[in-house]
């Protein structure tokens, strides 16, 4: 993959030796880097991305750049294959404990075994510099905030109107409130930025 070209060219390949664990679905990769604050750098600096996170509805409104980096390693070491809706923040990036089990597992009926998080690769100590990824990190998130702007500009408005049509005093979406009152078992915090955020705001609007 990409990466392996970037380590492989600093004649580092050899010391990568990451923590791996299985948790019961698939593996789960963890390896530390020497990072810096990157929301420091002036480059990166979050009003450089007004589409990114100037507004409520922005892409990524609420998040550090720091957060961001995130997201953009977790797309370079999967080679683009991770889930497109992931975002993750600081304090939803858990680790999954060594010999306690995977209840989602359990709860499909596999076995203690099948379900037990175990060590398959233990870390070296070796943490690579950030450095080896902050230029295509700069360009990856100045991409992004020039298709967001593109995005915004087509739809003609941003997500936060997306209820104005046919608004009046007793203004509801049918399913939105169906959604409200059913609640979601997965998903919960995109639906609340994406769906009901909006939607409660214009609700008040109009009440």
């Amino acid at each position: 993959m990409f990466i392996y070209g970037i380590i492989s060219s600093f004649n580092l390949i050899s010391a990568v030796c990451p923590t791996v664990l299985w948790t019961g679905n698939g593996y789960h990769i963890y390896l530390p880097i020497q990072a810096t604050v990157l929301d420091q750098y002036d480059r990166l600096a979050k009003d450089k991305y007004p589409s990114l996170f100037s507004m409520y509805n922005s892409k990524y409104y609420g998040y550090f750049v720091s957060e961001i980096f995130l997201k953009f390693a977790e797309i370079l070491f999967t080679d683009g294959k991770a889930d497109p809706q992931h975002r993750p923040k600081f304090k939803t990036c858990l680790i999954r404990i060594p010999d306690t089990y995977n209840s989602k597992c359990l709860s499909k009926g596999k076995s203690n075994e099948e379900s037990k998080i175990k060590v398959v690769q233990k870390w070296n100590d070796c943490r690579l510099p950030i450095q080896l990824l902050t230029k295509y990190f700069w360009r990856w998130i100045t991409q992004e905030d020039i298709n967001q702007r593109l995005l915004l500009k087509r739809n003609g408005r941003s997500q936060i109107n997306r209820f104005d049509q046919s608004i009046s005093k007793d203004f509801q979406i049918n399913w939105i409130e169906q959604l409200l009152q059913k609640g979601l078992p997965d998903g919960r915090k995109e639906t609340l930025r994406l769906i009901l955020g909006p939607y409660l705001a214009k609700r008040k609007n109009y009440a």
